[in-house]
C-alpha cells in the first residue's frame, strides 16, 4: 500500500518499544488483548520489539514490527485464567504467520489475512524474511459483536483471505488507516469506526469467493509435530536432558500443544523418550 513505510505512528492507546520478554505483558495490559505466552528465537534476546495499538470502542487494533523469529502460544491455563471470547485477525506486512489452531497450521502471507478464536489454545509465529524484519497487525473483535454480522464465522478461521483487491483491500486500508488518525477521532467517531472496521471483516470472511485454504501438504498440525518430535528425540535420544520441554522447544511449541498432539499417539512423550532409549540401549549392548 502505498505510503505505508512512511506512516507516522501516532496513536492514542500506546506505542513503545519493548524487550521481546515483556511483549507478553504489554499485550495483556497495556493492550487489552489476551493473556499468552510470548518468546522471541533465533536472534539476541536484547533487539527491541516495536508495539504500536488503537481501541476503538471494543475493537482493538495493533501493529506489530520487529526482527528475527517470534512466538506466541495461549494454552489451556491462560482461557481458563482470561476468559475472552474473541476473534483475532491477522495481518502480516513483511514476513509471514503460521498459526496453529484446533488441529491444523495454516500459513498467512503478506496479501491476506486469517482468523483466529482467542476462546481455544493456539500457536502463533513469526517468521521473517531474508532481511530478518517482519511487519504485523492484529485487530481484535469480541466474538458476539462479529457473529451478529457473520453467523457462522467460527467455521472462517484457519482461512486465509486475500487483501490485494475488492472488499479484502477495503478492509486492509481501514486497518492501515485506524493506526495513522485514529487519535484524531472524537469519541462517537470512534466507535463508529470500530462499528465499520466489524462490518468490513463481516463482508471479507463472509462474501469472499477466492478463500485461499494453505494447510501444510494436507497433514494435520498434530501428525505435523509429532513427526518433528519424533526425529528430534531420536536424533538426539544419547543427551541425558532431553525432556518433553526441549522438544517443545524444538517444535516451536509450547509443552501443552506438543502433549495434545501426542494425545491420538499410542505414548506420551515421555514414555516415547524412555522407550527409544530403550530401544537404542538394547541395539548397543547387541
Amino acid at each position: 500500500m502505498q505510503g505505508e513505510e512512511e506512516m507516522v505512528m501516532s496513536t492514542e492507546l500506546y506505542d513503545r518499544t519493548f524487550e521481546p520478554l515483556a511483549v507478553k505483558q504489554a499485550l495483556a495490559s497495556k493492550f487489552d488483548f489476551f493473556n499468552y505466552d510470548s518468546q522471541s528465537q533465533g536472534h539476541d534476546p536484547s533487539v527491541l520489539t516495536h508495539i504500536s495499538g488503537v481501541r476503538f470502542g471494543s475493537v482493538g487494533v495493533l501493529r506489530h514490527v520487529g526482527f528475527g523469529h517470534r512466538r506466541g502460544s495461549r494454552g489451556v491455563d491462560h482461557i481458563r485464567a482470561d476468559h475472552r471470547d474473541d476473534f483475532l485477525l491477522v495481518l502480516p506486512v513483511h514476513g509471514l504467520s503460521t498459526i496453529a489452531q484446533a488441529g491444523s497450521e495454516i500459513e498467512v502471507e503478506p496479501g491476506t489475512f486469517s482468523m483466529l478464536r482467542t476462546a481455544k489454545p493456539f500457536d502463533i509465529a513469526i517468521i521473517p524474511r531474508s532481511n530478518r524484519n517482519y511487519r504485523q497487525y492484529m485487530v481484535k473483535v469480541p466474538g458476539p459483536l462479529l457473529r451478529i454480522r457473520a453467523p457462522g464465522i467460527d467455521d472462517f478461521c484457519q482461512r486465509a483471505f486475500a487483501v490485494e483487491s475488492g472488499v479484502g483491500a477495503i478492509l486492509k486500508s481501514l486497518i492501515w488507516l485506524s493506526m495513522r488518525e485514529g487519535q484524531r477521532l472524537t469519541e462517537a467517531q470512534s466507535l463508529g469506526f470500530g462499528e465499520m472496521l466489524v462490518d468490513a471483516i463481516a463482508n471479507t470472511t463472509r462474501d469472499a469467493p477466492d478463500t485461499v485454504q494453505r494447510l501444510s501438504a494436507g497433514r494435520s498440525s498434530y501428525a505435523r509435530i509429532c513427526a518433528t518430535a519424533e526425529h528430534f528425540i531420536e536424533s538426539h535420544i544419547s543427551d541425558p536432558d532431553l525432556d518433553p520441554a526441549r522438544v517443545a522447544k524444538h517444535c516451536n511449541v509450547s509443552v501443552g500443544y506438543l502433549h495434545a498432539a501426542f494425545s491420538s499417539h499410542a505414548k506420551t512423550v515421555s514414555t516415547f523418550i524412555r522407550d527409544t532409549r530403550l530401544l537404542y540401549s538394547r541395539a548397543a549392548l547387541r
